[in-house]
């Protein structure tokens, strides 16, 4: 087990979805998953599927 915990990108959409709506997008370094454009939000949302 790492130094940070993992949590599943399914946990993270209701998240995501409250920062959409407040127009604030997240960017995630480590990932280098940017969820302020289209194509990036759009694969993070495919990525909690499943």
């Amino acid at each position: 087990m790492g130094n940070s915990p993992t949590v599943s990108v399914s946990r993270w959409l209701p998240i995501v979805d409250l920062l959409n709506r407040k127009q604030v997008a997240l960017h995630v370094l480590d990932q280098n998953l940017d969820t302020s454009n289209a194509t990036e939000r759009l694969l993070f949302n495919m990525l909690g599927v499943g």
